[in-house]
């Protein structure tokens, strides 16, 4: 008895390497120029699906779009993504080693919010301590090699964190969306 074809199970196999493929097919059009030859009504169609594709893929990768394993037949939870395996071969251990955002974006010829993905994905989802230095004398991103180590790193993760609280406060507690431009005229009196 041969058995029943599943459409459904079949596309579910796939869904995250034909998300990443039609991602990055836009993703070289974009970069190579490719969307200027349309007119600029279809140029913005295509934009607003790059920009659907990027989050599509920004929640694959977070795990908040799901497909069982079972329908994928695979077991993705421990593969690490193509973009991930790059940006992981480049960062070095201990801040001394810091590479900047704009260096991985150079090395791996991905664009700086694929790279910002990645890193995020590579600490939530594997827990790989990955610190973004942002003063001293060498910036960028680094592994910890040590508990202090990460430690030292995640203060300003912290500042930005309340920094973003804040500014997240202050929209929820809008109420008359141009009453800042009241306060911007009262400034400039």
């Amino acid at each position: 008895m041969t058995e029943k074809f599943n459409l459904l199970a079949e596309r579910a196999k796939n869904f995250g390497l034909d998300l990443e493929e039609a991602y990055n097919t836009i993703l070289a059009f974009s970069l190579e120029n490719k969307l200027d030859c349309y007119p600029p009504q279809d140029r913005k169609k295509l934009e607003s699906v790059f920009e659907f594709l990027m989050d599509a893929t920004d929640m694959w990768m977070n795990g908040q779009i799901m497909v069982s394993s079972q329908e994928r037949g695979v077991n993705e939870k421990n593969r690490l993504q193509e973009t991930e395996m790059a940006v992981l071969a480049i960062l070095k251990k201990g801040r001394a080693n810091a590479t900047t955002g704009g260096e991985i974006t150079t090395i791996t010829g991905y664009n700086s919010r694929l790279i910002s993905s990645a890193i995020s994905n590579l600490v939530i989802r594997y827990g790989v301590p990955i610190i973004g230095a942002r003063v001293g004398s060498r910036n960028g991103y680094y592994i910890a090699e040590t508990k202090e180590e990460l430690l030292e790193g995640l203060v300003s993760l912290k500042n930005q964190v309340k920094n973003e609280q804040k500014r997240l406060d202050v929209l929820i507690s809008i109420e008359d969306v141009t009453n800042y431009e009241k306060i911007i005229e009262l400034e400039r009196s």
